[in-house]
């Protein structure tokens, strides 16, 4: 076993590449200045609009561009979505979002369901992973996928919000 680190946030001990206390990156003598190793990103200045190496996106933009576009849009977002929280959760096996995407259209939207359900966990470890309360909201999001219409926008609209709140915290 080797030296153990000394975590920059919670000060626990421990020998790997993240805290298992706090979940921090383990510092590396190689990270240019400003790094944060809890957001794994640099400071954001006012230009950029990413935080822990996600895009922070509007939701009534993305509402609007889904109805401008009749729907090709949400493909585009579902695969954002999907990239993001897979980023934030640090899933170990992830599906890409273009697999994903793809899924949904050869089922005929069927896979959505089983990717809403799936999606809701990710994010559920990205808060837990945190230290924040997670939503749990899987079975809310699968029931509202069921009205027709503004279902879709109401689950993709509250999980970018989700997200959202993640990147920046």
């Amino acid at each position: 076993m080797g030296d153990l680190m000394k975590c920059e946030y919670c000060g626990f001990e421990f020998d790997a590449p993240k805290c298992p206390n706090c979940g921090a990156f383990a510092p590396k003598i190689d990270q240019p200045s400003g790094y944060d190793p809890v957001r794994k990103t640099l400071p954001s200045n006012s230009y950029t609009k990413y935080y822990a190496g996600v895009k922070v996106r509007s939701v009534l933009v993305c509402i609007i561009l889904t109805i401008i576009t009749c729907g090709l849009y949400s493909l585009l977002w579902i695969s954002y979505l999907n990239d993001e929280s897979n980023f934030l959760s640090d899933e170990q096996e992830p599906t890409s979002g273009t697999t994903a995407v793809l899924l949904i259209i050869f089922t005929c939207g069927i896979y959505g369901f089983y990717w809403v359900y799936k999606q809701c966990k990710r994010i559920d470890r990205a808060f837990t992973i945190r230290n924040f309360p997670p939503p749990h909201m899987s079975l809310a999001y699968c029931l509202l996928l069921i009205i027709p219409y503004i279902g879709l926008f109401i689950v993709l609209g509250m999980m970018q919000n989700d997200i959202n709140n993640l990147a920046v915290m």
